[in-house]
């Protein structure tokens, strides 16, 4: 609980039992609180963002579909309203951001259904396209949530299941995700840091070693527009545009230019927005752009060779004989645009005609001039 205390419900020890423990680890001790209404087992609880407890169905002799919420503050437990389908043998409730509960499945259970904490009522949803007990929920950082394997009964007995279905809350809508490569039940399904699902352990139908990745948010892709010279001191602008395969998501990037030189992340926008970074680029030679894309969730990546700089001479200006052999480079380096003047003077060369070349490699211009040199 919030307080960092574990409160233990129910069970079963011979009989089903209706007490309660709160489990304090400051002080390692264990001492009773409220008993529920009656006893349970196979049911589910969660935290609810007040603070209470919400524990749902399970078994009392019989499969029950009655609900009760725990108050710490006064210990005691209360009934709620009933969910509309009685639930047991591992029913699982999933605590949503708006902080109601979805409760799905259970003994063969097709249905799923709301829990509104400030009406106290379940209103039934979308239903499951596999009925499914001893499955797992996950609730994924875009909202929805991931129901993986459990089993059902056919007239061949339980058979592991390696489907998977998401909840969409906004549709409340169940479509079918990627199947897992094994059946599994009983197993764990844990979310990650950077948004991905590890399914573990489980039956298939004996005890299963393999571990699996669910992967609902992939990495956002960037394009890079760069200038493809320029000049030393000169301040570039870089344009990115960064797209997200899944729409819905907001997007950040940022420039590497070289460790230690990387721009600010940008602002959170939509997929498909263009981004314009300004740099100054202080060295002479060659540098790649590298841009580092993320989303909302922190998935990112780093998308390399998109785009090469290239800040070798920008200018030079050389005297060339008849048979095209440079014979004096006048000029050679980066300068901008505007009217200059070059000086010949050459030495040890005969008189003759010659060729002066005024050569931009990086945007391919040339001009070729006639020279008459006389001694």
């Amino acid at each position: 609980m919030k307080n960092n205390t574990v409160l233990i419900i129910g069970g079963a020890d011979g009989e089903n039992r209706r007490s309660c423990e709160i489990y304090n680890p400051q002080t390692g001790q264990w001492n009773y609180t409220g008993e529920m209404n009656r006893g349970r087992v196979y049911h589910r609880s969660v935290l609810l963002k007040n603070n209470t407890v919400l524990t749902v169905g399970g078994m009392d002799g019989d499969n029950c579909n009655t609900c009760e919420i725990y108050n710490p503050e006064t210990g005691q437990w209360n009934y709620t309203g009933s969910m509309n389908n009685t639930r047991t043998y591992d029913v699982i409730i999933s605590l949503l951001k708006n902080g109601s509960v979805l409760a799905l499945g259970g003994s063969q259970n097709f249905t799923s259904e709301i829990y509104n904490p400030e009406t106290g009522t379940w209103i039934v949803t979308d239903s499951l396209n596999i009925g499914r007990c001893v499955h797992t929920a996950t609730l994924l950082p875009n909202g929805k949530v991931l129901v993986a394997g459990g089993y059902n009964f056919t007239e061949y007995g339980s058979i592991p299941l390696n489907s998977c279905e998401i909840y969409d809350p906004k549709t409340n809508l169940w479509t079918n995700g990627h199947d897992m490569n094994f059946g599994r039940m009983n197993h764990t399904a844990t979310l990650l840091n950077d948004g991905r699902v590890l399914a573990a352990g489980g039956a298939h139908p004996y005890a299963n070693p393999a571990t699996e990745l669910y992967v609902w948010n992939y990495a956002p892709k960037a394009v890079v527009f760069a200038p493809s010279s320029g000049f030393v001191n000169d301040t570039l602008k870089i344009s990115v545009q960064v797209t997200d395969p899944n729409s819905e998501d907001s997007v950040s990037c940022r420039l590497i230019f070289a460790p230690g030189d990387t721009s600010e992340w940008s602002e959170f926008s939509a997929s498909g927005k263009t981004v314009v970074f300004k740099h100054c680029w202080q060295n002479d030679g060659n540098f790649q752009v590298k841009v580092q894309a993320r989303d909302q969730w922190n998935l990112r990546e780093v998308h390399n060779s998109l785009s090469e700089w290239i800040s070798g001479p920008v200018v030079e200006i050389a005297i060339y004989d008849l048979n095209g052999r440079k014979i004096a480079v006048l000029f050679s380096g980066f300068q901008k645009a505007g009217k200059y003047s070059a000086v010949w003077e050459p030495q040890n060369v005969p008189s003759g005609m010659y060729l002066c070349c005024f050569n931009s490699p990086c945007t391919g211009f040339t001009c070729v001039k006639k020279l008459l040199f006389l001694k």
